[in-house]
């Protein structure tokens, strides 16, 4: 009977530890899962906008939502203290989606300097939402208005077909630089692999980027001439400029690029060019 009692006795205590361990943990439950719906974001820190949102999402098999933690890692060159959370401690009771607030120190950044921090969860009882990321980093720099000299240099290129994406996607190598006259028109060389220059005009007040269409690239895919034109979702060929976008880490995209060969009266594919500075 004593052995009995002291079984019963001793049950009793790791269930009150157990149970106290349990109110220590975030409550996080069994089928639990969270995640942040990007895993990248680039912001530029301005006077009246030092603050950037990151969502949170969750999902649980529970009727009662539960809690998870996370934490803010400083990647080196970046100091922590520059940057307040409004949370660390994410309770997902009153919603399955949660606004995490960074807020930057303007003061304390360098302009023309790039930092770097990342939100990751710490809870190890956490499972990973599916279709979420487990981690987000978000890049920042103090905001300064951009230049034609941010544009020049040489870029790492990924044109992603819109005709088979992945399987016919090209990858280019180009360098630009400014035009010797006009402070707007930027020199692009390297599209497809042509040796041929083609213009594009910046507009860094509205960071937008426009090609002038029926540029000639020259003979780059063995079918004589190939000709710049426009496209749209419908994969359409379109007399217009083709119109992009000027980033503030000093990349650029265009929409839709078509390389058209007037002598053959087909394309070659319509790419979604990505430019990244090296």
């Amino acid at each position: 009977m004593k052995t009995k009692g002291f079984i019963y006795i001793a049950s009793i205590i790791f269930a009150l530890l157990f149970s106290s361990c349990e109110e220590e943990h975030m409550m996080t439950k069994i089928g639990d899962s969270a995640g942040f719906v990007e895993e990248f974001y680039f912001f530029s820190v301005k006077q009246d906008q030092n603050f950037i949102d990151i969502p949170v999402i969750h999902n649980s098999i529970n009727v009662a939502g539960s809690k998870a933690e996370i934490e803010l890692v400083a990647a080196e060159g970046t100091n922590a203290g520059w940057i307040t959370m409004d949370k660390t401690l994410i309770d997902f009771d009153e919603s399955d989606t949660v606004m995490v607030r960074l807020t930057f120190d303007l003061a304390s950044l360098t302009e023309d300097v790039n930092y770097s921090v990342s939100l990751q969860f710490t809870d190890q009882y956490l499972g990973y939402l599916y279709g979420g990321y487990e981690e987000v980093t978000i890049d920042f720099a103090k905001w300064r208005a951009r230049r034609m000299s941010d544009f020049v240099g040489t870029y790492d290129v990924e044109a992603v077909s819109n005709y088979e994406p992945g399987d016919w996607d090209e990858s280019w190598t180009v360098t630009t630089e400014a035009h010797a006259t006009d402070p707007n028109i930027l020199l692009i060389t390297g599209i497809a692999g042509s040796d041929v220059a083609i213009e594009a005009t910046l507009d860094f007040d509205n960071l937008t980027v426009t090609i002038p269409y029926e540029q000639d690239l020259g003979d780059v895919y063995g079918y004589g001439s190939t000709l710049l034109y426009n496209s749209n979702a419908n994969l359409e060929m379109i007399s217009a400029d083709l119109t992009g976008t000027l980033f503030e880490n000093n990349n650029f995209e265009i929409d839709f690029m078509m390389m058209y060969f007037p002598a053959e009266g087909w394309d070659w594919d319509i790419f979604t060019p990505s430019f990244t500075k090296q």
